[in-house]
């Protein structure tokens, strides 16, 4: 059934299988790598490094793009995940290489049929999912995007107000705490099942699904992916993760 406009007119609607023939404007891999890279050097992301690597998650062979540029929102992350959707301007002459909100769609699913996007921003932690499995199982008749917004926990933003007379000891205190902290999240990657996102009751449907239909089962799974853009390889708090899988072997 057609969407309907408030004037009762039908609205155009996208189907699943157009993220397949999408992708075909790729003649090859290459391009469609490149279609991610220049996602990560536009001025609204202005990443310093990318990095490209291929692994195994859970058995599955796995292509991994990472940036540390801005990161995304909510909103910006809908927008990439989503079909025509362009505001990108120039920066200081920086000109935007994408132009016409395509890019990300036809390049991840030219390389993978399912890919989920991780991000963390100055704002907070965002997870999105474009996944044709999905859709297949789901027996979707239209484009569905499972999107989760999760509100950064800095901890290093707590103050400790001491008195006076433990003024000396301020600092230690401090490091003592921090180091509780780092023991804490350990704990939590070794134990992923104790680890929890809090999320808004609209998006709790989305991270059921991204449970559901992703390679990640548990939220302890997804918070381990949103630390692996903070780790040893940037010295950025800020950037992206790309994962894609069930990789395409053929010419289409």
């Amino acid at each position: 059934m057609s969407a309907q406009a408030a004037r009762e007119v039908p609205l155009s609607t996208l189907s699943p299988k157009y993220l397949h023939s999408n992708s075909t404007s790729h003649t090859s891999p290459f391009s469609a790598i490149a279609a991610l890279i220049d996602n990560a050097y536009d001025p609204d992301v202005s990443a310093k490094q990318f990095w490209i690597d291929k692994t195994f998650i859970k058995k599955n062979l796995c292509l991994t793009f990472m940036d540390n540029g801005n990161g995304l929102d909510h909103e910006t992350m809908q927008r990439m995940l989503s079909f025509g959707y362009s505001d990108k301007t120039a920066v200081k002459g920086h000109e935007p290489i994408g132009m016409y909100g395509n890019g990300f769609k036809s390049g991840s699913m030219r390389l993978g049929k399912d890919a989920i996007v991780f991000s963390r921003s100055e704002s907070g932690m965002c997870i999105g999912m474009l996944s044709q499995t999905y859709l297949e199982k789901i027996g979707a008749e239209q484009i569905q995007i499972p999107i989760v917004w999760i509100e950064e926990r800095n901890l290093s933003g707590y103050i400790l107000y001491l008195p006076d007379v433990w003024q000396l000891f301020e600092l230690i205190w401090f490091e003592l705490i921090t180091l509780f902290f780092c023991l804490f999240q350990h704990f939590l990657h070794r134990f992923p099942s104790l680890s929890s996102l809090s999320v808004k009751a609209e998006h709790r449907a989305s991270l059921q699904d991204i449970l559901r239909y992703s390679l990640f089962q548990t939220q302890g799974e997804l918070l381990a992916e949103l630390d692996a853009i903070t780790s040893s390889f940037s010295e950025e708090q800020t950037g992206t993760r790309i994962i894609i899988w069930n990789l395409r072997r053929s010419k289409t």
